[in-house]
């Protein structure tokens, strides 16, 4: 193990490291940051050599609650992950290449509430969500191109803070 403090030039700047992975020819750190519009946490993503030294990053304003699970395509060699539409609170799969590039960007409609993701070994993604409307659990398989290809939902039970409880969890990411 190691460790590395990667510095800013803006003192403000709060990193909270959610995910890794290693590219060609370094590493992509995917992480959350303060915003200043939004009680979410912002997308900023790192790039490192292979030393593990900053090489520069980027901030992907429009979207918010960058989820864990980011997957390294070898054959486009490009990282995907899950993030959230700041407005309609639905699911977009980012894609970036290893100059952090944004090479897909698909909203996958109705998918709300992005919580966990992984990869399959088919190529395509697994999506955990929640579903407000039916307060169920969803399981979603998501393409490279963020094309739903089916799912299951799943009963959380009685309660009716479940909302409440996953609004939390996103706005209070950094006591996890």
């Amino acid at each position: 193990s190691f460790l590395k403090i990667y510095d800013d030039s803006d003192l403000d700047v709060n990193y909270k490291p959610i995910d890794v992975v290693e590219t060609s020819d370094g590493f992509i750190i995917l992480a959350g940051t303060e915003l200043s519009k939004s009680d979410f946490a912002g997308v900023r993503l790192l790039k490192l050599d292979e030393e593990g030294n900053y090489e520069f990053d980027r901030n992907l304003d429009d979207y918010v609650v960058p989820v864990g699970g980011m997957y390294l395509n070898e054959a486009d060699s490009n990282s995907y992950f899950f993030v959230m539409d700041p407005t309609s609170l639905e699911a977009v799969l980012i894609g970036v290449n290893p100059q952090l590039e944004v090479q897909t960007e698909a909203l996958v409609p109705g998918i709300n509430y992005p919580l966990s993701s992984a990869s399959l070994s088919s190529g395509n993604l697994l999506l955990q969500s929640y579903d407000p409307l039916n307060q169920a659990t969803e399981i979603s398989e998501i393409g490279l191109d963020g094309g739903y290809i089916g799912g299951s939902s799943y009963s959380i039970g009685p309660g009716d803070d479940v909302e409440e409880e996953i609004i939390n969890h996103y706005l209070n990411a950094s006591e996890r």
